[in-house]
């Protein structure tokens, strides 16, 4: 009889399912969430390419003489909620918000980076990054895009509680 249970227990027929059944549901979740950073990444690289067209649509139709009104912010707005292209039920819609604002610096460096300091439009900036134009303060755009991205837990499982996450960018740009 002890032999008997001696040669049961060296037995290992199945072991091998059972194991990868215990383990399989954390590599799936594991899994899941690669893919869902992965997705949220991707979109986030989506709305900091929709502020940039939206500064690039600002710097194109830019010109003296046009007003830099409503009309011409609310193009711009139009321009990254166009930027992305891609409809389908993961990417959420990139919209510029908050809208479109334009204001008066100079250039300023400080740190090894660059940032803007507000003035009033036509004064004289000072500092060594002034020349040429950069010596009179200029009119910049901030553009500013954002969306919701909603986790893919919460696709899956309508009992899940887990919020959408908002994903968002700003670009800065002279243009005049």
């Amino acid at each position: 009889m002890i032999k008997g249970i001696c040669r049961a227990l060296r037995k290992r027929d199945g072991s091998a399912a059972v194991e990868f059944a215990m383990a399989l549901p954390v590599l799936v979740f594991l899994l899941g969430g690669m893919i869902d950073i992965g997705l949220m990444l991707a979109q986030q690289n989506a709305v900091s390419t929709a502020a940039d067209t939206g500064t690039l649509y600002a710097i194109v139709n830019a010109n003296a003489a046009v007003p830099i009104n409503s009309t011409y912010k609310s193009k711009i707005a139009t321009a990254v909620a166009n930027s992305n292209t891609v409809s389908n039920n993961i990417w959420g819609a990139v919209s510029a918000n908050p809208a479109p604002s334009t204001f008066c610096g100079c250039p300023t460096s400080s740190g090894g980076g660059y940032s803007i300091t507000q003035t009033t439009c036509g004064n004289t900036c000072s500092g060594t990054s002034c020349s040429g134009a950069l010596c009179t303060a200029g009119v910049y755009v901030t553009v500013n895009a954002q969306s919701n991205y909603k986790w893919l837990f919460n696709r899956l499982f309508s009992w899940a509680t887990a919020s959408s996450h908002t994903l968002g960018a700003t670009s800065t740009v002279r243009i005049q």
